[in-house]
């Protein structure tokens, strides 16, 4: 289990009024990290939290905690949809993680094993207007999203 609070449970917890993101696993908390929480997979082996440096809704970093490892996204975004293992995410971002993206508008990706894909692209892209993530199938295989290009 997861879980979020501004209260210091644990000596290596750096920041007693900042919000902290645990993990309850055997009778004891352990602290992950000062970030928010973002999702996880349904299974529970995979969760995916962030740090904002802002007010708005995309995280500045997100990282995936998956079995006491984190690996990072270091650049601004929304986590959108988490396959059922963790395995792959969809997000939103606006920087261009992929030669297609050639713009700085917000695009849709899938990351799986590490890489990033675009998926927001088609005959109509290469306008400069956002794309916006509307759903996806359970597993991923089907991502739905809308622009006005």
């Amino acid at each position: 289990m997861f879980f979020e609070t501004d209260k210091r449970l644990t000596a290596d917890d750096p920041d007693a009024h900042e919000l902290s993101l645990y993990r309850w696993h055997a009778g004891h908390a352990a602290w992950i990290s000062n970030a928010h929480f973002a999702g996880a997979s349904a299974n529970g082996r995979h969760v995916f939290f962030g740090i904002r440096e802002n007010d708005d809704y995309h995280y500045d970093w997100l990282f995936d905690e998956y079995d006491g490892v984190s690996e990072g996204l270091n650049v601004p975004v929304m986590l959108d949809a988490v396959s059922p293992d963790g395995s792959a995410i969809v997000f939103s971002t606006r920087a261009a993680l992929s030669p297609a993206d050639a713009d700085t508008c917000r695009d849709v990706y899938i990351r799986s094993n590490g890489i990033n894909t675009l998926v927001s692209s088609g005959p109509g892209s290469g306008g400069d207007e956002n794309a916006h993530f509307e759903g996806a199938s359970t597993d991923l295989a089907h991502i739905f999203f809308s622009s006005h290009e």
